[in-house]
């Protein structure tokens, strides 16, 4: 029992402390429950638009994270490292601002999921980040937009966003790549927590 509980804390850490809703993710994978999965997605969902995405740790997008290299010089990784915590910043200034059109998508297609894609989800066939990317990606281009106006309208971000990258990012650019990076976060806490239902089913 001690044991359970430890993995699902740590799945609560992955996904910025909403432990509670995470346990009861888990316990549908547990009980392949399609209707507990929907009610707890749809809490956790619920959760992240009540929430503030100042408390949670968002960090700057992995596509520039892997830009800061082992190797570089000492006084360029730091300045790097300083501009990635700008972006992080921003990123979660703004998206707190303008976060509940996202929410709403999510919320919408998770709560109304069929069976049958949940059962394969239980099954480990496929992710429900995947199934989520496929069916809204580009419906969240829209929503996403006031986040990166925000942010290229940002001189600090910009200016961050240029030290790490090497260049200014269009706003089309910008858009894509944090839709990705929303994806890309989703898959990686799901994994964790199917990881570690796997262990103690």
């Amino acid at each position: 029992m001690k044991k359970i509980f430890l993995m699902f804390a740590l799945c609560g850490i992955l996904c910025a402390g909403a432990v509670g809703g995470v346990f009861s993710l888990g316990k549908s994978y547990v009980t392949k429950n399609p209707d507990s999965y929907r009610a707890a997605l749809t809490s956790l969902v619920d959760d992240l638009n009540k929430g503030n995405f100042n408390d949670r740790k968002i960090k700057a997008p992995k596509y520039l994270r892997k830009m800061v290299k082992k190797d570089e010089k000492k006084e360029i990784k730091k300045e790097k490292e300083r501009a990635l915590k700008v972006i992080s910043t921003r990123i979660k200034q703004y998206g707190e601002l303008h976060k509940k059109g996202v929410c709403d998508i999510l919320r919408s297609n998770v709560s109304n999921v069929d069976n049958a894609t949940v059962t394969k989800i239980f099954n480990g066939e496929i992710y429900m980040s995947d199934y989520l990317e496929k069916r809204i990606f580009n419906k969240l281009e829209s929503p996403i937009n006031p986040v990166v106006t925000a942010l290229t309208n940002d001189v600090e971000f910009m200016k961050s966003y240029k030290i790490v990258a090497g260049k200014i990012p269009t706003k089309t650019e910008l858009n894509l790549e944090l839709r990705k990076e929303i994806f890309r976060a989703l898959k990686k806490a799901e994994k964790s927590l199917f990881k570690a239902v796997s262990v103690i089913s």
